[in-house]
């Protein structure tokens, strides 16, 4: 597995969402099996945050708190339902990319390499970013209880990290035991899950846009160093230049043709990732935005305390981890219309007229740049993060004219 997804398809393999190789048929559906199990059991322990949500209505405080982790576990359930539906087709973008990358390492041109190399360390520092930020938060939620009781002295207490409709009293100490448990359990899970799929597509845009950088220099090799290394291939002299240009014209429409088909390559690599976080992404907006709206909310209500600390944890790991989608996915636009730039700087005045009607057609299409959506609406461009800051705070500001 290739370095842009080995941490996210390790997650996976463990949850058992991903096959591995020379495995039986039997025990694959069972580890499927189980993995779906853990989905299903995180939809209805979501269900139950709202059902707990609604019996508390008017408490304000503890329903902007429970609202804020109601909605993480409703993004989860989004992403879940994404993997599972299109699992066939991400699998094969997988195989894909590993087959590229061996490729580019037979081929071992330096500069393109050099792309590629600092894409995955960049995909591998953005895991382990996800990783320690996400399990952070995860553990300050479920240590959080345990902090509460020793803070207070009173073992008595029966706090939860999720506060949530359950069908039996905690007051007995093995049904809390059992709950505290079931939920570090379950949380875990979704933490997993959310870890993998997250990581999976940042390394996804990553791969297009280590694609895209190498496709500028394929296209302006075509040019000047194509002429050099046929120069010295062939001992070129001044009387022997009109037969070098036709040798050139030639050995240049077969490179252009497959820079054309690489540039096609990349356009229907990013369309299909954008069918996959379309509707993810656009939930995720207006869902962020209520969330980092009721954090402020919350934050209002509480003034300093301790909780405070604990939401301010909260709220700075989902805005730096929305904010990596919409910074590569910023990243991504203005790679693909670079690759206009790389088509003029490339020589073109010596191709040859047909060869300068595929140039042209190269710049034409990356006019219209490579983009993700948000649900066909908004582009996930650094823009639309600013947007999505600016609507949380109108909605904190009408919250808090509602409230006062």
């Amino acid at each position: 597995m290739n370095d842009f997804l080995r941490n996210s398809v390790k997650i996976y393999v463990y949850l058992g969402s991903w096959p591995i190789s020379h495995t039986s048929s039997y025990l694959e559906n069972v580890r499927y099996v189980i993995g779906l199990c853990f989905v299903i059991a995180i939809a209805i322990y979501n269900a139950c945050q709202y059902v707990d949500i609604y019996m508390q209505w008017g408490q304000w405080e503890y329903v902007s708190e429970n609202f804020t982790v109601s909605f993480m576990f409703t993004i989860f359930l989004f992403k879940a339902f994404v993997f599972y539906t299109r699992r066939d087709e991400i699998l094969s973008i997988a195989e894909e990319m590993d087959r590229h990358v061996e490729k580019l390492s037979r081929e071992n041109d330096e500069g393109k390499l050099k792309h590629f190399l600092n894409c995955q360390r960049r995909s591998r520092a953005i895991g382990q970013f996800f990783w320690n930020t996400t399990f952070g938060t995860i553990f300050v939620m479920y240590a959080w209880p345990v902090f509460i009781i020793f803070r207070k002295g009173d073992y008595s207490l029966r706090p939860l990290g999720v506060r949530t409709y359950l069908p039996f009293s905690l007051n007995a100490t093995g049904n809390y035991v059992v709950a505290y448990a079931g939920e570090i359990i379950l949380g875990s899970a979704m933490t997993m899950h959310t870890i993998a799929f997250d990581t999976f597509f940042v390394g996804c845009i990553l791969f297009a846009i280590a694609r895209l950088r190498s496709l500028q220099l394929s296209i302006e090799a075509v040019g000047l160093d194509m002429k050099k290394k046929l120069r010295a291939q062939n001992n070129v002299g001044p009387w022997e230049e009109e037969n070098f240009f036709q040798q050139f014209r030639v050995t240049s429409r077969t490179e252009l043709k497959k820079c054309v088909e690489e540039h096609q390559e990349i356009f229907a690599l990013c369309k299909i990732i954008d069918s996959m976080l379309s509707l993810t992404l656009f939930v995720v907006f207006f869902i962020y935005a209520g969330i980092i709206c009721l954090v402020g909310f919350n934050a209002m209500l509480l003034g300093p305390s301790w909780n405070l600390l604990k939401l301010g944890q909260y709220l700075g790991a989902l805005l730096v981890q929305i904010c990596l989608y919409y910074w590569h996915g910023n990243e991504l636009m203005t790679e693909s219309l670079k690759v206009a730039d790389s088509a003029v700087r490339c020589d073109w005045y010596d191709f040859g007229e047909s060869n300068i009607k595929t140039i042209v057609f190269i710049i034409f299409r990356s006019q219209k740049p490579i983009l993700l959506t948000a649900g066909k609406f908004y582009k996930v461009t650094l823009e639309t993060f600013l947007l999505l800051l600016s609507s949380s705070y109108s909605y904190f500001a009408i919250l808090k004219q509602f409230y006062e």
